[in-house]
């Protein structure tokens, strides 16, 4: 049997269909403070998710209990294809990946970007 060093990757959690998170201040990996979230999503759970962050990141309980209190988004940079308002490429749905960055002020700064560029 073979244990966890720092160095071996965290495991993507489930939130719901299309939705995976790691929650990098429960690994050996992230800081303790400040809350830091990885997501990796399809295109669907990301228009859903930009529609409302707030909402979205409370509803789904993303910092456990903490409940946010704003959402800033930093930075985003969307698929080739989503910019030009055309679909994905060969029909593939781009994956979006979502850093969350949970201060005590119970603000979230948010930066999101395509596995597809």
């Amino acid at each position: 049997m073979t244990s966890k060093t720092a160095t071996d990757p965290p495991s993507w959690g489930y939130i719901g269909p299309g939705v995976q998170s790691v929650q990098l201040w429960k690994t050996d990996l992230g800081p303790k403070q400040p809350e830091v979230v990885l997501l990796r999503m399809n295109m669907a759970r990301y228009n859903e998710f930009s529609a409302d962050p707030l909402r979205w990141i409370n509803d789904h309980h993303i910092f456990d209990d903490i409940e946010a209190k704003r959402v800033f988004l930093t930075a985003c940079h969307l698929p080739r294809a989503k910019r030009k308002g055309a679909g994905g490429k060969g029909g593939s749905t781009p994956e979006m990946y979502v850093a969350l960055h949970h201060d005590p002020n119970c603000t979230v700064n948010v930066l999101a970007y395509s596995a597809q560029f």
